[in-house]
């Protein structure tokens, strides 16, 4: 029984070295191939990007590590940087996209692909693309040759990367914790918005023979998510706070959910109007289960108009209130109504359906007389309000607007705020 167990030891032992020196073996070749095949890497990745780009980008980077046991890369220092002298070229051609996009960060993952592929079958096949912490500035500049154009590239990518490669592919590309910049180049003075903390994922990307023209797929993805778990910014005028809490979207579907959305105002009833230095209105506004359906991806990434078939608040309220004691401002109240001051958005907005449910609206005034306050609230509102849009052309190609309202009025009427200790 001994003599059996030790050549049984005997065996297990042979085994797990010659495993351990195939190992070993297998590393070294990767390690070899990896130092060997780094510049042309090198070389093949910047050829890549400026041939499927039409040379409108260049990828910089510092240093490319591999590991071909594994299917694994990295790149250090990444930089994808439009040319610009290319995209006046593409202008004059008709030819140049309405965006162009800056792209930096300090680590790029490539996950599971199939080196032997490249070789064998001319196809780069990528299983990830994880881009961490990555800083994103796009440029809007909206041209009149790209309207109404579908969200394919005007030329097939295939095109330039056809000599070298039959496809290209990645399962997903993953964007986490994105600093984004948006600069709007369409006006006289450009404006800049922020937001960070962005997770995009970008789903089964390709680029082969057919792909460019598959209307099932949006700029050669056959998806797109966003999120969005905490986003706040302060007003211009530092009078209010803008929060939003869980924003999610999905391309494919067209929803967009929000869990909450709030006007928040930075000071209490009394002292807003002080801090103002007049009487003005304040607003507190605090929404909660939004979703939005049939959300136009193409047209907001090209126009930054956002366009939905439908839009279901169902909970929140609306607060205004106004202290009468301070002087006015020479401020009409004409042209305050809601529809009115949607008008003064800048963008774009156009939802053909809205939908209410338990919306409690209250109006309050201080009385500059009688110090006190009076208070009428609309509670537990619920309505239809169709074609809500601040755009001119929609306005003209469709203005009859239909409300339908249920409504129940209080002359007093507390309600807890879930964002603010102030109403």
């Amino acid at each position: 029984m001994i003599e059996k167990n030790r050549k049984t030891f005997t065996v297990v032992k042979w085994v797990a070295g010659v495993m351990f020196l195939l190992f070993l073996a297998a590393d070294a070749m990767s390690w070899y191939l990896s130092v060997k095949l780094r510049p042309v890497i090198n070389k093949e990745l910047k050829d890549l990007v400026l041939n499927a780009t039409d040379s409108l980008y260049r990828v910089e980077f510092s240093r490319v590590n591999t590991n071909f046991l594994l299917g694994n890369a990295s790149v250090s220092d990444v930089k994808i940087i439009p040319d610009t002298n290319i995209f006046n070229k593409l202008i004059k051609l008709k030819r140049a996209p309405n965006n162009i996009y800056e792209v930096s960060l300090k680590k790029l993952t490539i996950r599971h692909f199939h080196p032997l592929r490249i070789y064998r079958d001319k196809r780069l096949n990528v299983g990830q693309l994880l881009f961490e912490h990555p800083k994103v500035v796009m440029i809007n500049r909206q041209f009149d040759f790209n309207e109404n154009r579908p969200p394919r590239p005007n030329k097939s990518p295939y095109d330039y990367i056809s000599r070298f490669l039959r496809e290209v592919s990645v399962d997903k590309v993953s964007l986490k914790d994105v600093s984004f910049k948006y600069i709007n180049k369409n006006l006289p003075v450009p404006e800049t918005d922020s937001v960070n903390k962005l997770d995009i994922t970008l789903k089964d990307w390709l680029i082969d023979a057919k792909s460019a023209t598959d209307p099932t797929r949006i700029y050669l993805l056959k998806d797109v998510l966003i999120n969005l778990n905490d986003y706040q910014f302060a007003t211009p005028d530092s009078l209010y706070d803008i929060r939003m809490n869980e924003f999610s979207f999905t391309a494919s579907t067209g929803k967009l959910n929000i869990k909450k959305f709030g006007v928040i105002p930075r000071y209490s009833e009394m002292d807003f109007g002080r801090k103002a230095g007049f009487a003005k209105e304040r607003f507190n506004i605090q929404l909660s289960d939004i979703n939005l359906k049939g959300v136009d991806l193409p047209l907001y990434v090209k126009k930054q108009e956002l366009a939905a078939s439908e839009m279901n608040i169902n909970n929140g309220y609306v607060s205004v209130f106004n202290n009468n004691e301070l002087p006015g401002h020479g401020e009409e109240r004409i042209g305050k109504f809601p529809h009115q001051l949607l008008q003064l958005v800048k963008a774009q907005l156009t939802v053909k359906k809205l939908n209410l449910n338990d919306i409690d609206i209250s109006y309050a005034e201080y009385d500059s007389d009688s110090k006190q306050k009076g208070r009428i609230t609309f509670e537990k509102t619920s309505g239809t309000i169709s074609n809500v849009t601040n755009g001119l052309v929609s306005l003209g190609n469709n203005a009859v607007r239909r409300l339908d309202f249920n409504i129940q009025a209080n002359l007093q009427k507390k309600h807890p705020g879930f964002f603010s200790p102030y109403r």
